[in-house]
């Protein structure tokens, strides 16, 4: 549980800092590899291993798993806006 939290922490921790302007290369790709580890949380294992096998597909697949996220944040309001209003707290901070 704890790496899924940190794995949301890293996501909406980005979300917030793009609100504050563009972001300097180094978090685009922190942000970039942030977005592809959320996306492949929400892949079942099969999904995973197809991804790891043809990379054409992989795009399609992480696609898929973000979907899912969304649909999971759907489902949990309360979480996300917890996460949201701590990022925007800490990405304001760090500025």
């Amino acid at each position: 549980m704890n790496g899924f939290i940190s794995l949301l922490a890293a996501w909406y921790l980005c979300g917030a800092a793009l609100e504050q302007g563009p972001l300097p290369h180094d978090q685009e790709l922190r942000c970039a590899a942030a977005v592809e580890t959320v996306g492949a949380a929400f892949l079942t294992p099969e999904e995973r291993a197809a991804a790891a096998e043809i990379g054409l597909a992989q795009g399609a697949l992480m696609q898929a798993g973000l979907e899912r996220f969304r649909a999971w944040e759907a489902g949990n309001p309360e979480i996300l806006a917890a996460f949201e209003d701590a990022a925007r707290t800490l990405a304001v901070t760090m500025r």
